[in-house]
């Protein structure tokens, strides 16, 4: 008798569909070649099975047990196909167990329709049957959500990513008898639904908020302008002045995630198996700040079976990475094609993996070595040649794909302890949501989401500008010899200027404003 199932193998941030085919071999068996003994049994996984894999097989055999399920006896195949797809993890158990639940006393129960087109399976077996969570739970229900099934039976303690895609009947299972029930009746079994409602009470629930930052106007106004287009942004001061302050509240201010980033976020962070509990910390965007002593792996992704990394767990949020120099060379340079592309392809030995990475750069750092240079009471102690030699370790390329460069200066007395509060996350979360709606509305015929995503062509196109604009940007551009990556850059950040006033055409003020963020001054060390 040849029974089927249907399950996922991760593929990344991805899942792609198998299909567990399982026969078994009573006795002798001329046709197959087997002369079995009465009592021998067997049992064979192919498929390019990892060691999980086929481990698989006790855990079934024992979950069974425990759930008064007789093991078959005999030669047993088990095929997970496509043949030529690698699969790891312990995530195909479920779907082996249900379908060899059919040689149990269930094979006039099963319903072939419903069990081989509508509906698909994915979990861990404990020894006792039990059903432990698996990674990219997500990206299997946004499969199955492509592939018209109907059903898709996961571990209880992953239903609730799985709820988040919608049209399509998630049932979570506590054991594997809860399971079988539900292979057998999905329309009679409890389902769950994410509730919509949670997206919008507890997007904007934070613990810290933008009024905690005392003076610093002109980075205020930057973090602004950054977050309503989502730009890439450069803090550089002196120690203390606020730079890791600020960018720790920059999500306050960035607009919620959508549905449709909340689940690209959610894949990447299911893959990585770091899904959070806290229903606040899962619809929130992303902020992840590596130490500096980050590998190229841990930061770009990779390992043996190619895991997301940093730049992709920041998918749809800010990277924010702290002394900026003291980043390693290469991890550094490594930066350049994400930020660039907005993905990071990984190849290996193994095959190659595309994670995404569309991420809000934020980088802080000192402008030398003691970090007191143009500090009005701290005299800098560093000798040209070390204040060059520093901020040499970030290259050209890389900081021409910064959008925004800002300094952040020594804050006086009278500032920190100014009675009139700053304006708080919630008024300047609301402008820069204007600001992001306009974007959206205007780029809803091309695959761009915001004004930083603008390449030369697009910005050609989309940043229109009166004369006074045009002369003044020409100018700049001949003056200071800007290249054309930076041209574009001021385009872009020009545009979201005008799109926070909701001025169609870009002014010159705009163009002025958006010079001032070029990069650092010129500045003799003491």
């Amino acid at each position: 008798m040849l029974t089927k199932a249907y399950s996922f193998a991760s593929y990344g941030s991805q899942a792609r569909l198998v299909t567990i085919e399982v026969n078994v071999f009573d006795g002798k068996n001329a046709d197959y070649g087997l002369e079995l003994e009465d009592d021998k049994q067997s049992t064979s996984i192919i498929g390019l099975p990892d060691t999980a894999v086929r481990e698989s097989k006790e855990r079934v055999r024992s979950a069974m047990l425990h759930a008064g399920l007789r093991y078959p006896k005999g030669e047993i195949i088990i095929s997970l196909a496509p043949a030529d797809l690698k699969k790891h993890g312990p995530a195909f158990d479920l779907p082996i167990a249900l379908c060899l639940a059919a040689w149990s006393g269930h094979q006039k129960d099963l319903d072939p329709a419903s069990a081989e087109s509508k509906i698909a399976a994915i979990g861990e077996l404990s020894l006792d049957g039990n059903l432990r969570a698996v990674r990219n739970v997500i990206s299997c229900a946004v499969a199955a959500k492509k592939l018209g099934f109907r059903y898709l039976i996961v571990p209880k303690s992953n239903s609730r990513e799985a709820s988040l895609v919608k049209d399509l009947v998630v049932i979570p299972a506590g054991n594997f008898m809860e399971a079988l029930a539900a292979y057998l009746a999905p329309a009679k079994s409890p389902s769950v639904a994410f509730d919509r409602n949670l997206l919008e009470a507890a997007a904007c629930d934070y613990d810290c908020d933008f009024s905690e930052v005392k003076g610093q106007l002109a980075a205020r106004r930057a973090a602004e302008i950054a977050s309503a287009g989502g730009h890439n942004l450069l803090l550089f001061g002196p120690p203390g002045s606020g730079k890791t302050l600020l960018a720790r509240r920059l999500p306050t201010i960035l607009p919620p995630l959508s549905e449709e980033e909340l689940i690209e976020s959610m894949q990447i962070y299911s893959a990585k198996g770091l899904v959070p509990k806290d229903i606040r910390q899962m619809i929130r965007r992303p902020f992840r700040s590596p130490h500096h002593s980050v590998s190229l792996s841990g930061l770009i992704g990779g390992g043996l079976q190619i895991e997301p990394g940093e730049v992709s767990l920041a998918h749809n949020g800010v990277l924010f990475l702290d002394e900026f120099p003291e980043f390693a060379k290469n991890v550094l340079e490594a930066l350049r094609q994400p930020l660039e592309d907005g993905f990071v392809n990984i190849v290996r030995v193994a095959g190659s993996v595309t994670f995404p990475a569309c991420f809000m750069l934020v980088a802080a750092m000192n402008p030398c070595p003691c970090g007191y240079l143009g500090h009005p009471v701290k005299k800098c102690t560093c000798p040209r040649r070390a204040v060059e030699s520093y901020r040499a370790r970030v290259s050209g390329p890389l900081m021409d794909r910064i959008d925004m460069h800002v300094e952040m200066p020594f804050v006086p007395y009278e500032e920190l302890t100014g009675k009139e509060a700053p304006e708080s996350s919630k008024s300047i979360r609301e402008r820069c949501m204007r600001a992001r709606s306009i974007q959206l509305e205007r780029y809803k015929k091309t695959r761009l989401r915001n004004n930083a995503q603008l390449n030369s062509a697009a910005a050609q196109k989309f940043c229109p500008l009166t004369k006074e604009a045009e002369t003044a940007l020409r100018f700049a551009v001949t003056k200071l010899a800007l290249s054309a990556r930076t041209y574009t850059r001021i385009l872009r950040v020009a545009r979201t200027i005008a799109d926070l006033g909701n001025i169609e055409k870009i002014e010159e003020r705009q163009i002025l404003e958006a010079l001032q963020f070029k990069g650092f001054k010129e500045e003799s060390p003491g």
